[in-house]
């Protein structure tokens, strides 16, 4: 009696990385792209000057939204970055 070869399985379901792995994935700890930057930690420094009306009016704003100074201009830059990026 002759032997069969074994079957072989695809490609497809050899590899457990192939195929939806969404329900695998925690929801709640997805992160939107445009806040990654924000967790990364804050070790670099810049100096930059502004003339004294866009600082008074950046302040307001930081003031108006609750936030810092800084923390408004990052999220100027994050944003300005993500729109690049798209």
């Amino acid at each position: 009696m002759k032997k069969s070869a074994p079957k072989r399985n695809s490609k497809r379901s050899q590899d457990p990385l192939a195929g939806n792995l969404s329900k695998m994935i925690e929801r709640s700890e997805l992160v939107p792209a445009s806040q990654l930057f924000e967790f990364l930690p804050k070790n670099a420094t810049i100096a930059l000057r502004l003339p004294e009306e866009l600082l008074k009016a950046l302040k307001q704003r930081a003031k108006d939204e609750h936030k810092d100074t800084q923390k408004l201009i990052r999220e100027a830059l994050i944003d300005l970055i993500n729109d690049k990026a798209s």
